[in-house]
Parts: structure tokens; sequence; C-alpha cells
């Protein structure tokens, strides 16, 4: 009996952690440098969009100082094409 009351008690816990576990968001942390620009300039604005940057270099400090000043992902892949 006392067994059933455990299992019992054991799912009703997990089904309120699960629930309140969907309701978390996530922390997205990138560390930026060239090559891994370049090698994401297909989905670049996905990229760049993080809740925290590292920039490694010159070049992606400028390419997400380019991000965030608001360019658009064509007109900042543009610009890279012209700084390789």
């Amino acid at each position: 009996m006392i067994k059933n009351w455990v299992n019992k008690y054991e799912s009703i816990i997990w089904k309120k952690t699960n629930k309140t576990n969907l309701n978390k968001m996530s922390f997205n942390k990138r560390i930026l440098k060239k090559e891994n620009i370049l090698n994401n300039l297909s989905n670049l604005s996905k990229y760049l969009n993080a809740d925290a940057i590292i920039c490694t270099d010159d070049f992606s400090r400028k390419v997400y100082r380019l991000f965030t000043e608001g360019f658009s992902e064509e007109e900042i892949i543009n610009i890279i094409n012209k700084m390789k």
C-alpha cells in the first residue's frame, strides 16, 4: 500500500515539474569569430540573435555591431563580402 502511494506521489510530482519546465526559456550564448560567421551566412540573423555574445575578433565585432544597429541581413552580407 505504501509503495502504491509513493509511486502515485512520484507521478504527480513528475507531471508538475514537467509542466513547469515547458514554460522555462533557455539562455542562448554565442562565441562569434570570423570563421563561424562565414559558415552561417545562410541564417545570419538567427545566428547573431542570442542573449549573450562574445566577439573574438574585429571582424565579428563589426558584424555584430551592424546587426545591433538594425541593418538587414542582406545589407550585412553585402558588407561582409566587401570585408573578406
